[in-house]
């Protein structure tokens, strides 16, 4: 057994390597943009500035062609739902009708590392479909704290709205897409948009859109602008109940999340799905099975996602669950490993009277936000897929525009590394590609 994980472990690095070596390949290879004699289907902007810090640039890959993928009859569906009416030209003589789709990435990291490069190999691919792909890098801790980062991430979807034109993109299409922390930092980025507009709203007569029709509304400032749809990928949502599991993984303090958000006491101020639990008066009460009630080859969502139970009952055994967040002494003896099967996510309950409240947030803000796509996997175990159930949850109990989509064949960094092969721009590319990845460019190319 131990030469068995050992071998795993190898494996594990081995795949990390080629994957760095490769998407290090890809992002040299692009050729400029206003360097390209020749005429490559992407072509990059490399380190576009978004603000003022040393790491807040972007690049911007830009399809020199765009290909039409065949799609299902639900994939047609999606892209038959939001079209850009008219033929407004902008300042840069490009009509709307003919600027592309435009997707901004935010990687994850564990909020303290990651690089724009690392993602070349998905950039290029969403790029061949015929999507401008922005992948932005921010300051990451132990220079920056989650605050900070949400703030930069915020200005560098401004920039977009701002200046994506220059570069072929329609600011009236831009999907927000973020991985993991870089999901969390969307969401956040979002609802803090969200009170920004709701209170422009109430100050500015005459206005009284709800958020999915904000996207189209070239009136208003770019600093309260919201995207055409958010898309989170294996997102943590809930701080403190991923701490939890990460505590059960003996990796809570290991991982740089605690550090990054300020310390436990701060988890409430930094998620999501408790902020727009409150806003809805605590209507969301989440509902997953237990281990227990997985069986493996049972019906609806059992069967479904029994792979969950097995990933963490039989993958890491001894799971421990953390001490309260009000134990004085943070050095205290573990609980007993093996606790009785009990639901896979802990309810969204009220933050302890020591920990900092959440941002006040109200529903009449939450209209404000664009719709949201979740994708999650029961393959991954590092943020497991019960973090965008527990919002996806949350944001229905919100009666808020919301989809979550649970693969069963992805790592928690298969979501973004795993984008080699046949290039986009062609029928046989498009044929091969996973469905995960068709969803999400179908989703970007005609956000609902």
């Amino acid at each position: 057994m131990v030469g068995l994980s050992c071998l795993h472990k190898r494996t594990c690095k081995n795949a990390q390597r080629d994957a760095g070596v490769t998407a290090l390949r890809v992002h040299r290879s692009l050729q400029p943009r206003q360097r390209s004699s020749s005429k490559p289907s992407v072509t990059i902007c490399r380190d576009v500035p978004y603000a003022t810090k040393p790491r807040t640039v972007m690049d911007i890959y830009v399809p020199s062609q765009t290909f039409h993928p065949p799609t299902s009859t639900t994939q047609q569906a999606i892209q038959n739902t939001a079209k850009t009416s008219g033929h407004h030209v902008s300042e840069q003589g490009v009509a709307e009708s003919k600027q592309l789709p435009v997707a901004l990435f935010c990687h994850g990291g564990v909020w303290a590392t990651g690089a724009k490069w690392h993602y070349a190999p998905m950039a290029k691919q969403v790029a061949q479909a015929g999507v401008l792909t922005c992948v932005l890098q921010y300051s990451l801790y132990p220079d920056a704290l989650a605050p900070q980062m949400v703030d930069e991430l915020s200005q560098a979807l401004t920039w977009t709205f701002n200046n994506i034109s220059q570069h072929g993109g329609n600011p009236n299409q831009v999907s927000l897409v973020g991985h993991s922390a870089g999901a969390q930092m969307c969401a956040m980025a979002l609802l803090h948009r969200a009170k920004a507009l709701s209170k422009y709203k109430q100050s500015h007569e005459g206005s009284s859109k709800s958020g999915q029709g904000l996207a189209q509304d070239t009136q208003l400032p770019a600093h309260v602008r919201m995207p055409a749809n958010f898309i989170g990928m294996a997102g943590v949502y809930d701080i403190e109940t991923h701490y939890q599991y990460e505590y059960g993984r003996g990796v809570a303090e290991l991982s740089t999340m605690k550090r990054a958000m300020g310390g436990r006491l701060k988890f409430p101020t930094q998620s999501p799905a408790l902020i727009l639990n409150a806003a809805c008066g605590g209507k969301a009460q989440v509902k997953l099975p237990g281990l227990a009630e997985s069986p493996a080859g049972g019906s609806g969502w059992g069967g479904r996602l029994a792979a969950l139970g097995k990933a963490v009952q039989g993958r890491l055994p001894g799971f421990m669950a953390a001490p309260s967040v009000t134990t004085p002494n943070p050095t205290a003896s573990r609980p007993p490993a093996n606790p009785p099967a009990q639901a896979v996510s802990a309810p969204l309950n009220p933050a302890p009277a020591a920990v900092e409240p959440v941002m006040p947030f109200t529903l009449q803000e939450a209209e404000q936000l664009p719709p949201v796509t979740l994708m999650s996997s029961t393959a991954d175990i590092i943020v497991p897929w019960h973090q965008s159930e527990e919002f996806h949850q949350v944001l229905q109990a919100c009666s808020l525009a919301t989809q979550h989509r649970v693969y069963h064949d992805r790592s928690h960094a298969g979501f973004v590394i795993d984008w080699t092969g046949p290039p986009l721009d062609s029928q046989e590319g498009w044929q091969n590609l996973s469905e995960y990845k068709k969803d999400l460019i179908c989703k970007i190319r005609s956000p609902c």
